[in-house]
């Protein structure tokens, strides 16, 4: 289905992860996520090699599920189980009725808020697009909790938004993020509306805060292995 959510003025309203957005939500992010399937692609290449017999693999923020599904179908190891975790019922309930669909036995969907949940024998931990909707305040102790939660060897996969620290820079990344979002069809009243819809609730921090952030929570070997103007991609190991 076709995102048009913000094609009309919106009264002002938080972005929400509700269910006309999870209707929408496969062709939002295709639109709307530069190079999206080939950073898909990436993040499962990557996980595939850290990936260990008998151990878990979380997805925070799983939404659809897409991630755990193509996971699944690159690894075909059923001795690696994929653990998916959102807080949005929406989300996670179109999730489930595509698990029904498919015949991945080591993947699995949990309704909860990430920040609360308790972590365990996990080889590969992936947050894509979604560290940056926590509260600056608990970003320290989610990666903390990550790292606590990863064997020796495991590994991290952030991708996010990001900002840049000179203001003329960061205008011109994002003015070329706007200009692939209208190459996509979304016109300048959607991408306003969606702009200001996103303003308390997305809060990107920049390449470099991200890395501190990883280094702080006890990662000593991290390296950027996709970038494009304001978004980006870490590979952290734990040692």
């Amino acid at each position: 289905m076709k995102d048009t959510i913000f094609q009309k003025v919106q009264t002002p309203a938080n972005f929400e992860f509700n269910q006309s957005v999870a209707d929408v939500f496969d062709d939002m992010l295709d639109r709307s996520v530069p190079f999206y399937q080939q950073v898909q692609k990436q993040l499962c290449e990557l996980a595939a090699l850290y990936a260990k017999p008998g151990t878990n693999i979380y997805d925070l923020g799983s939404s659809l599920g897409s991630t755990c599904f193509r996971l699944s179908d690159h690894l075909q190891n059923p001795e690696v189980r994929i653990v998916g975790i959102d807080n949005s019922e929406s989300m996670v309930k179109k999730a489930h009725s595509r698990l029904s669909e498919r015949n991945a036995r080591n993947v699995s969907f949990r309704c909860a808020d990430m920040t609360e949940v308790e972590f365990e024998n996990a080889s590969v931990v992936i947050v894509s697009l979604t560290l940056q909707f926590l509260r600056p305040a608990k970003r320290v102790r989610m990666l903390e909790k990550i790292y606590e939660a990863l064997n020796p060897g495991g590994a991290l996969l952030l991708f996010e938004k990001v900002i840049c620290p000179d203001s003329s820079l960061n205008q011109i990344f994002i003015k070329n993020y706007y200009h692939f979002k209208e190459a996509n069809g979304y016109s300048q009243t959607e991408i306003a509306e969606k702009r200001k819809a996103l303003e308390n609730v997305l809060i990107p921090y920049s390449y470099e805060e991200n890395c501190e952030l990883v280094s702080n929570a006890g990662f000593s070997i991290f390296e950027c292995f996709f970038r494009w103007y304001n978004f980006m991609c870490l590979l952290a190991i734990k040692k």
